[in-house]
């Protein structure tokens, strides 16, 4: 379970960029987003260990592509190869 989500937000007057607190449902398929996980080895039998990664805090810091997918318009560029 995520502990930390955030939103990542300009203030108009200062150009500053900070992280305010956000709902999980502000998140959608197509935002850029910023995760910080940490990896923990827990200890099984056997002498064996298994891995899991722990999500910690996603960032939401962009929401440009979440709306041009919406929209149904295409942001590929056409390229000579």
């Amino acid at each position: 379970m995520c502990k930390d989500y955030s939103l990542l937000t300009k203030e108009m007057l200062t150009s500053l960029l900070r992280f305010d607190q956000a709902q999980p449902t502000l998140f959608q398929l197509g935002d850029i987003v910023e995760v910080q996980v940490s990896f923990v080895a827990l200890p099984q039998r056997d002498s064996k260990a298994k891995l899991s990664m722990i999500m910690r805090s996603i960032s939401l810091l962009e929401k440009e592509f979440t709306q041009v997918r919406k929209s149904g318009t295409s942001t590929t560029h056409s390229s000579s190869y």
